[in-house]
Parts: C-alpha cells; sequence; structure tokens
C-alpha cells in the first residue's frame, strides 16, 4: 500500500520516483482524474532525468484546445513497484499522475482525513 495525502487546496498528492537514463528523481505529483495518460512531467525535469523521446501525440487539454505534444519513455517506482511509462511535457511547474498510471490498482481519496491511498499492483 502507497499512502499519499490531500494538501490544504484539495489536492490529492502521493509520492513517486522517476528513473531515467542520467539519473532519478523523487516528486510528489498531484493525481489529476481528468488525465488519461501516465504521467505528466515539467520540460526541465525530463531533461535533467536524460528520457528517452518515443513519439508524438495530440492530446486535449481541459478546455477543449488540442496540442502536440512530445512522449517520452521512463521508469517509475511507485510502492515497491517499477514500471515502464510514458511521460508527456508540460511548460507548468507541477508533475500529474494521470488515471493510465492508476490502472490495475485500487485508489482511495479521503478528503476527511485527508489520506491517498493506493494499492500495489496487480
Amino acid at each position: 500500500m502507497v499512502t499519499g495525502f490531500i494538501d490544504d487546496a484539495g489536492h490529492p498528492k502521493v509520492e513517486l520516483t522517476v528513473v531515467g537514463k542520467r539519473g532519478e528523481i523523487t516528486l510528489i505529483p498531484t493525481i489529476d482524474t481528468g488525465f488519461d495518460g501516465q504521467l505528466c512531467l515539467p520540460t526541465e525535469v525530463a531533461i535533467q532525468l536524460g528520457l528517452e523521446l518515443i513519439g508524438r501525440l495530440f492530446i486535449e487539454l481541459a478546455d477543449g484546445t488540442r496540442q502536440r505534444s512530445l512522449v517520452f519513455s521512463g521508469l517509475v517506482k511507485i510502492g515497491a513497484t517499477q514500471e515502464e511509462v510514458d511521460i508527456i511535457l508540460t511548460e507548468a511547474d507541477d508533475a500529474l499522475v494521470g488515471t493510465g498510471l492508476l490502472q490495475g490498482r485500487v485508489v482511495t481519496l479521503d478528503f476527511q482525513r485527508k489520506r491517498v491511498e493506493i494499492s500495489e499492483k496487480g
């Protein structure tokens, strides 16, 4: 079981580690249930990690606009599991975990206790 928290603004957060060719970094991204990808990272983090470019895709933002984005490959450690994921870059300062990374897991958001629980995959 991986535990996280809900911050004072009501955003669910969980700690994970992203691994690239040049190193690894531990982050506390926001869980974004409106994002169906796996992970979205600030561009500067991706450069620092040396992530591998694997393609491009069109994404639709919350306001309905579509834009082309680069997709990179990296490893994510969440709890005791490690898996290869597709990573989309953003110019924003915050990293996001999408529902694609949460597939196969049970996620509990307890706003009263300000607690996030994510089961191990499998």
